[in-house]
């Protein structure tokens, strides 16, 4: 039994870690980008990466290295008052320079996202925490079933490993699990029938 919690902690550890939310954008911002996007388009992906995801999280690894805050995972939720609202500046000036630049249409669908996604969790976070792991993982369920067919019975999967790894590691409850879920699906849901 001893061994399987050790086991069951690793495996939690290794899916949590893999599913951090900047990778989980950069990877659903690659995928979307290089399936739906002429490749003489794609560096307008590389561009959104670098505003909306890039420079948060080398916020994050700054206060970090400040002793700011905790770790990148921002354990208590105080800590993420400051980066979310870093992110939502990023979030949106992403989001509106790929509007205003004429960027493909699905990538500025990411962007709204995005900022739409990143302004609830700001604003959840002032009063609860959310699981913005488990809300990453359902936008890019979304979007990777809706844009690119992908089955989602599979991804399905994948959100509620995402939500097991939150709440073994003791993140987060089961609640904010499904909080982050539905904020992050209801979202990609809303802005891509826009």
């Amino acid at each position: 039994p001893a061994l399987s919690r050790v086991n069951a902690q690793f495996v939690a550890r290794l899916i949590s870690n893999l599913t951090h939310p900047p990778i989980v954008a950069t990877l659903g911002i690659l995928a979307v980008t290089l399936a739906t996007v002429r490749s003489t388009e794609w560096w307008w992906g590389a561009e959104y990466i670098l505003l909306a995801v890039a420079a948060p999280t080398l916020f994050v690894i700054l206060q970090v290295l400040r002793g700011k805050i905790s770790d990148v995972q921002m354990q208590l939720r105080q800590e993420r008052t400051l980066p979310y609202a870093v992110a939502l500046a990023f979030a949106a000036i992403g989001a509106i320079t790929l509007a205003l630049g004429g960027a493909p249409r699905t990538l500025q669908r990411i962007g709204w996202i995005t900022l739409v996604m990143t302004l609830a969790l700001f604003v959840i976070t002032l009063r609860w925490k959310i699981s913005a792991h488990c809300a990453y993982a359902a936008v890019f369920a979304v979007l990777t079933n809706m844009l690119l067919g992908a089955p989602l019975a599979l991804l399905s999967m994948g959100v509620a490993a995402v939500a097991w790894s939150r709440v073994k590691l003791r993140r987060h409850d089961l609640w904010q699990t499904l909080g982050g879920v539905a904020i992050g699906a209801g979202t990609a849901l809303v802005v891509l029938q826009w």
